[in-house]
């Protein structure tokens, strides 16, 4: 878009003459600058003395013509001097204001050399109200008084009967026809545009644009339409600072963006000065008041962006400079420099590049001198805004502006400036070089190429383009930039920092300057070159940010890219190459203790009885040992030694990702090394620990259970955890689950399990098979065949032994207390019974003979009677069956079960009462 506007423009108005017209500046009190060295110089003779506005103008080769304003700070007008410091005839008591802020403004007659029309505001804003309001303009005959110039015409009034209330403001630009300018003020809500061309000024037909909603109740401040003739802002002081659009084939002002709505500029304070870029795409406005000791901001806006809320948005709304002062007026030079007015003092403040935002601007406060026993006030002398368009020139590889710019390049570098494109007949392009002792022409293309630049380039480049423009006008255009060349810098890689942290806290400071630098420069100069580190790529490029040394790693255990900077200390932007390495900080693995690694023995080698299997994957043990350390950060190797463990990774390793074969029975130790992934140094060995191959329990493949059958149907509950003493010696070590199939027994999951193995009923009438699987303490099992087999009882039925007792006088519990003899309750000792019954086996030694108080307890085993010798039959009030069962002690096996014996509680006898027996006396 740039390159496009920009050739539309000059198209159609590119300047007569080059923009040396502009290289006079005379302002404030007796203050003067020459720019004709392409640097303000102060000069001295200035008779002018005023607050605010001002003007001067030179011819083509910038030689001074006249300059204008007030001959003292009190003055209600305004007087014109000769490049000789004498007033012109007819030049003194000219209408404008030394409190005026733009008083006047100059511009060359279209078509009429030597003659310039000079445009003047007064004010009626000044103290006391002496001032004379308005709008005028004069003639200035350059060829009179023997070529120092005649005032010979005016003052000619444009206010157009609105004098009183006309504001300080006057702005000029080219218009788009050939040889014609607008000459632009503003009353309340009007802009007043007048076409001057050669026919003169056109006084009987301003253009005149209303503004609806726009209250300029503030005259003071400054107007500027930019150079490119597209935009107009205009500072109100209390009432706003304003930016329009402007039409330069029509004159016509309207709200920006043609929108309904006013286009106020944010800014803190009251708008006084304002200035575009050569460019027009960055506006700078400037605040103040009258009072000393104010406070002056100084804001960049960007006309790039296509909101009023963006561009407002510029570095988010804030100021690039602020002091005290009182208001100064801004000013683009013909060095494409914004100079700021600074009120009282000997030093004016400059933008040394308009085009860049924020820091790139390169604001530069009072630091331009404008000479001794002169001060500069609060105006700057305002031009013809064409004046000031320069032509461009970019850096091709960066696309940078560079006009006025003191460029720095490295030795070696290869650098093309190319110059927009411009249109026309008869173009010449001449680049010359001045080194300072000479000055020669080095290229006659349109874009200068400089190859293996060295110091031999150092100097001053200018390029000149002649050309004769659609208006027939020979126009001349310059440009120029500034070279200084310096020793390239190179950068070489380091080895990275990894640092173990022995303290285990995470961070460490490191010196890096002493660690570093002597690696990266390689043999470079470190008193020519800096070494610079950062920890962005974005800081490594700008050179911003560095970091402070020593430094220390912003996080524990960080693993950070350092980007190391060497730069040229005199050309640091310039001048530059970037590395990086890794700065790490690892730390002493702490792991965690693991437990042995035990596997159930199995025939993946040899025998399952042998201690040996093939099933280690030591991998599996790496989340344990870790605990919280990252994974990522730590390797874990396994080793069968100690000292390949110390050592390294890779003596006496065991593949860990593989089934591994213990190599001593039964156990082996293995020796842990965790080691972090970024320093091999930092490791730890403490840890080890045991395979171990568990054996699986010994036990018989077959066992039976028989159980007895009381009522001859085949079918009988079984106690199956009885067989558990018939499987394995170790029994009370082992767990035993049963299943109804081998397949369910041995299957990784119990779900199947019987689930009621203390009462299991037998599925298949008299004899049945159930599984099962004996378990170690380790989880190491076998599978035991158990037979179910039922059987009748071997008690012969007739065998019958009925007890008898009197009801007592206890509780129903035996225990002392209130007397009952009727609950049915009594104690017992049928204990004889055993001996009885076991008399009628032929072993009775191998026999127990134990009793129940129902079937099903009998049955299953459990809740069998204490103490037969001493029994209440609480619960069965009167009388009890118990029941009998009598066991192989060698197979565990029921031979007998039945309810042999019954108890009885008898009454106690109820006696009834009786009278007494009375009998006489007798012989």
């Amino acid at each position: 878009m740039k390159k496009s506007l920009l050739f539309v423009f000059f198209i159609f108005s590119i300047n007569l003459v080059a923009q040396k017209e502009a290289n006079f500046w005379y302002f404030g009190n007796n203050a003067a600058l020459d720019f004709n060295s392409g640097s303000p110089v102060p000069v001295s003779g200035s008779q002018l003395n005023t607050t605010e506005g001002c003007s001067s103008f030179s011819d083509e080769n910038g030689n001074l013509l006249f300059y204008v304003g007030a001959p003292d700070s009190n003055a209600r007008d305004l007087t014109v001097w000769n490049r000789n410091n004498v007033p012109m005839p007819n030049g003194t008591g000219l209408r404008g204001d030394s409190s005026s802020s733009q008083s006047a403004l100059t511009i060359p007659a279209p078509g009429r050399p030597n003659i310039y029309y000079l445009f003047t505001v007064g004010t009626a804003a000044t103290g006391g109200g002496g001032g004379i309001p308005g709008f005028f303009y004069y003639e200035i005959d350059m060829t009179a008084n023997g070529g120092l110039g005649d005032v010979t015409l005016g003052p000619i009034n444009l206010s157009d009967g609105l004098d009183n209330s006309w504001t300080e403001k006057i702005t000029a630009v080219r218009a788009k026809e050939c040889n014609e300018f607008w000459a632009i003020s503003l009353v309340d809500n009007f802009f007043y545009a007048y076409k001057v061309s050669a026919s003169g000024v056109d006084v009987a037909n301003p253009v005149r644009s209303t503004i609806n909603n726009f209250n300029n109740s503030d005259v003071r401040g400054y107007l500027k339409v930019s150079p490119d003739g597209t935009k107009l802002v205009a500072a109100n002081m209390n009432a706003g600072t304003f930016l329009f659009d402007f039409d330069n084939e029509t004159g016509i002002v309207t709200n920006f963006n043609n929108s309904p709505n006013l286009a106020v500029l944010n800014i803190s304070g009251t708008g006084y000065g304002v200035e575009f870029s050569p460019s027009s795409r960055v506006l700078y406005v400037s605040t103040g008041s009258f009072t000393p000791g104010s406070t002056e901001n100084l804001y960049q806006f960007d006309l790039t962006q296509t909101t009023l809320a963006a561009i407002s948005n510029t570095n988010n709304g804030q100021p690039i400079f602020t002091y005290q002062n009182t208001r100064g007026a801004l000013q683009l030079g013909p060095d494409n420099k914004i100079y700021w007015a600074s009120n009282n003092s000997n030093n004016i403040s400059v933008i040394n590049n308009p085009e860049g935002l924020g820091n790139a601007a390169n604001y530069s406060h009072q630091s331009v001198f404008v000479g001794s026993g002169v001060t500069s006030s609060q105006g700057l002398p305002p031009f013809l805004s064409s004046l000031l368009l320069p032509i461009e020139i970019t850096d091709s590889d960066t696309n940078q502006v560079i006009n006025n710019q003191d460029l720095q390049f490295c030795a070696g570098d290869s650098k093309t400036i190319t110059p927009e494109m411009v249109t026309g007949n008869n173009i010449t392009y001449e680049w010359t070089f001045d080194n300072g002792t000479t000055t020669s022409t080095v290229s006659s293309t349109s874009s200068l190429t400089l190859t293996n630049l060295s110091t031999a380039n150092n100097g001053n480049y200018q390029l000149t383009v002649i050309l004769t423009d659609d208006c027939g006008v020979v126009t001349t255009l310059n440009a120029e930039f500034n070279v200084e060349v310096f020793e390239a810098a190179s950068a070489t890689k380091p080895m990275n920092i990894i640092f173990c942290d022995t303290d285990n806290d995470g961070f460490n400071e490191f010196d890096l300057q002493t660690l570093k630098n002597t690696e990266i420069l390689n043999g470079l100069s470190d008193t020519t070159f800096d070494v610079l580190y950062f920890s962005n790529i974005g800081d490594a490029n700008s050179g911003n940010n560095a970091l402070t040394n020593p430094y220390t790693n912003p996080t524990s255990f960080s693993s950070q890219t350092i980007y190391a900077r060497v730069q040229n200390r005199n050309a640091s932007n310039a001048c530059s190459a970037i590395t990086d390495f890794t700065l790490a900080v690892t730390g002493l693995p702490i792991p965690q203790a693991p437990i042995e690694y035990r596997i159930c023995d199995n025939t993946s080698v040899g025998s399952d009885t042998d201690g040996f299997i093939n099933d280690f994957v030591l991998n599996t043990k790496d989340a344990e040992i870790l605990g919280s350390l990252d994974p990522t950060q730590y390797n874990i190797s396994y080793h069968t030694s100690l000292n390949g463990a110390q050592t390294s990774a890779t003596l006496d390793v065991i593949d860990k990702t593989t089934n591994y074969t213990n190599t001593t029975a039964n156990s082996q130790p293995i020796y842990v090394r965790v080691e972090n992934v970024d320093n091999s140094s930092c490791f730890d060995a403490s840890e080890t620990f045991n395979l171990v191959v568990s054996p699986l329990p010994i036990i018989d493949d077959t066992v039976e259970l028989q159980q007895c059958d009381t009522d001859l149907d085949g079918i009988v509950a079984f106690n199956l955890n009885e067989a558990a003493s018939d499987i394995s010696t170790d029994f009370m070590n082992e767990t035993f689950l049963f299943f109804e199939t081998r397949a369910d027994a041995e299957s990784s999951s119990d779900a199947n399990a019987i689930t009621n193995a203390t009462t299991y009923q037998n599925q298949i009438p008299f004899s049945d098979i159930v599984f099962a699987k004996a378990t170690t303490t380790f989880g190491c099992f076998r599978i035991s065949e158990v037979t179910l087999t039922i059987s009748t009882t071997d008690i012969p039925p007739t065998f019958n032994r009925t007890f008898n007792e009197c009801d007592d006088f206890l509780p129903i519990d035996g225990t002392t207390g209130n007397n009952d003899d009727t609950d049915g309750v009594t104690s017992f000792d049928f204990s004889s019974v055993t001996a009885d019954i076991k008399a009628g086996f032929a072993n009775p030694n191998d026999l127990t003979v134990t009793y129940y108080r129902t079937e099903a307890d009998a049955l299953a085993e459990q809740n069998a009677i204490a103490d037969p010798a001493n029994y209440r039959n609480i619960g069965f009030p009167n009388n009890q069956d118990i029941f009998v069962r009598v066991d192989s002690n060698s197979n565990n096996d029921c031979v007998g079960l039945g309810n042999h014996v019954t108890l009885i509680v008898d009454p106690v006898p109820t006696a009834n009462p009786v009278l007494d027996l009375e009998l006489c006396d007798n012989n």
